[in-house]
């Protein structure tokens, strides 16, 4: 059968191929789920072993469009096939090519396919039991849920971790895949009539996606504020200004003798013990001081970077110390390591010369971090949301055979 098979004249219960397709999609998503642990170390494996992303990116561009060329090649032999089918298709693939291509992890470049093909799965899988129409709006919903408890799971598997931005992108593969069904293919009708039910089980999985992601982002995300500051720019925080600094108070100095047992070479190992959820504070200063040592010492290379990139590095090292000082000033005082050295401060001195020093500067550190909303708003949005699915379901439904 093609991945969305012509006009389906039995129900799911009595179509023999119904569940196999169902079985496809579980064996699909449980191979998503068995790649999580071993994914990002086979990665870099082959990174070591193959020569890095100049071989990589063409193996992956291999793989992926092989699959992709399947479902291309069904299609353009689908009778039907046209101009405007094919202009469909192909800026498709190329979108998937472009997001692949902008992607900086290596397993996110594989992951984002398999999202895609998932979708195809479902909608085979869904158009057993449902018309088209509830059956894209299902399989969405669907492909989110899967894609949420796929980085769930990534968070229990350090050092990966689970980001909300990550279920955006699988959102976005499901999507895509859709559009090219829709479009591209241009799927018979299943002979399926539209009842209650589609519409309610429809509007179901969107609801629990909505609470879902509300969960995920309330437990794993990281949620915090913007701190503005007129000599530096900003830089986000768990905290707020006035708790940053109550923090410091109280625990400067323990976060002072807890820096000063690392360094550089353990950065790493530091940030999983001293996770932002399990330690924002200890997290927070961490980052910012790894930044600014990691930043003045390119500033000194003078092999590598030209002067105006120097200045650069250097403008970042000088905003990450103003941080340092201004919102962990007794983490500063403590520390036999944190403070800025005199050399640093004659380079500081030259950059203001320049005119360079300029308060513009926005800290990578903490650039993932949720800033819009806090958790009471995050329900209360994801509530009124899920109350508008419901009545727009409920009057869709109702103009539905029973």
């Amino acid at each position: 059968m093609t991945p969305t098979d012509e006009t389906a004249t039995k129900t799911g219960k009595t179509d023999p191929s119904a569940k196999r397709d169902i079985l496809y999609v579980i064996l699909w998503s449980l191979v998503i789920y068995a790649t999580i642990p071993y994914m990002q170390p086979f990665m870099q494996f082959l990174g070591r072993n193959l020569g890095g992303d100049p071989v990589l990116n063409p193996l992956f561009a291999v793989l992926v469009f092989g699959l992709l060329g399947v479902f291309s090649w069904k299609t353009v032999r689908r009778p039907g096939f046209g101009a405007a089918r094919g202009v469909w298709l192909a800026a498709i693939l190329g979108v998937y090519a472009y997001f692949m291509w902008r992607m900086e992890i290596p397993a996110e470049k594989i992951h984002f396919p398999e999202y895609g093909i998932l979708a195809i799965l479902m909608f085979r899988a869904g158009r057993h039991w449902f018309p088209n129409r509830p059956t894209y709006a299902a399989v969405v919903a669907a492909g989110y849920l899967i894609g949420l408890s796929d980085e769930y799971i990534q968070s229990l598997s350090p050092p990966r971790v689970g980001e909300i931005a990550d279920t955006l992108w699988n959102l976005l593969a499901v999507g895509l895949a859709l559009l090219g069904i829709h479009r591209a293919w241009v799927p018979d009708e299943t002979g399926v009539a539209l009842r209650r039910r589609h519409v309610q089980v429809a509007g179901g999985l969107w609801i629990a996606a909505l609470i879902a992601c509300a969960l995920f982002i309330h437990t794993i995300s990281e949620l915090g504020y913007k701190i503005e500051d007129p000599d530096i720019g900003l830089f986000r925080s768990a905290f707020t200004k006035s708790d940053l600094a109550r923090v410091d108070a109280e625990r400067g100095a323990e976060g002072a003798a807890l820096i000063d047992t690392t360094d550089d070479t353990s950065y790493g190992k530091f940030l999983r013990t001293y996770t932002s959820k399990k330690d924002p504070y200890i997290h927070e200063a961490r980052v910012h001081l790894f930044r600014r040592d990691r930043y003045l010492r390119k500033s000194q290379d003078t092999g590598t970077a030209d002067e105006q990139e120097r200045l650069g590095h250097l403008h970042v090292a000088v905003m990450e110390n103003r941080i340092l000082e201004r919102y962990f000033p007794a983490l500063m005082a403590g520390s036999r390591r944190c403070g800025w050295r005199e050399r640093a401060r004659e380079r500081e001195g030259l950059l203001a010369s320049r005119q360079a020093l300029t308060p513009d500067y926005e800290s990578a550190g903490g650039k993932r971090m949720i800033t819009a909303f806090d958790r009471r708003k995050l329900w209360l949005v994801t509530a009124v949301l899920c109350m508008a699915i419901l009545v727009i379901a409920t009057g869709a439904a109702k103009r539905c055979e029973r």
